[in-house]
């Protein structure tokens, strides 16, 4: 298995391999997983890294059910106790229609139309 971090339009991704777990898990295996975490995050990191005042933007894709959405939750926690002024969304991209309804939320929870505008129409997204 593999998760790769990708800059959106961008270069060639930086693959890094997961350790298989047994069904034991033991103090050599989290600090194995610990050191991968920190290397996942290091490579969001520089992939996110440009200059000021740009809309950085990464993607980590794999296989479903190998931790994808847990590391990137653990990675946004991080950055926002770094960064209290920073914002993170969180986009559903499944289907057409929960893409729509993510950007609805979150032009409602910024304050940009009124719960019940983002409902009536395809203006508010």
């Amino acid at each position: 298995m593999a998760v790769v971090v990708v800059p959106v339009g961008g270069c060639l991704p930086a693959a890094l391999m997961l350790p298989l777990i047994g069904l034991e898990a033991d103090q050599e295996v989290v600090t194995q997983l610990d050191k991968l975490l920190d290397e996942i995050f290091r490579a969001i990191n520089e992939t996110l890294s440009v200059e000021e005042g740009a809309q950085p933007k990464a993607a980590l894709w794999g296989l479903g059910g190998i931790g994808k959405s847990q590391i990137t939750l653990e990675h946004c926690h991080g950055a926002r106790q770094n960064d209290v002024e920073l914002a993170v969304f969180w986009v559903n991209a499944a289907t057409v229609s929960r893409f729509e309804e993510s950007y609805k939320r979150i032009a409602v929870e910024c304050g940009l139309v009124q719960k019940d505008e983002s409902n009536s129409g395809d203006d508010a997204a």
